[in-house]
């Protein structure tokens, strides 16, 4: 297995991405340790968007990076590729 990045994200973080859908605001609310297609362990988020959908997001950091995924900490944005 090899190692992937990840980066520090925590349970009540209220996060925003960019998709197909348009730019996603909404609240972490879950976190587990899996598996995927190549066999890294890493976290899955569970975010609950501002309209009530559930999303769940391959925690790796280069998939994030892509969907431009931000976190809020402390009452002001922050890029998390920055972050860490």
């Amino acid at each position: 297995m090899k190692k992937t990045e990840i980066y520090d994200i925590r349970l009540g973080d209220r996060v925003r991405w960019e998709s197909a859908a348009g730019v996603i605001r909404g609240e972490v609310i879950a976190a587990v340790m899996g598996n995927t297609a190549a066999g890294d362990l890493i976290p899955w988020y569970t975010i609950e968007s501002l309209d009530g959908s559930i999303t769940c997001l391959c925690g790796r950091a280069s998939y994030l990076d892509m969907m431009k995924f931000s976190v809020r900490f402390r009452d002001r944005a922050v890029n998390i590729s920055e972050a860490a």
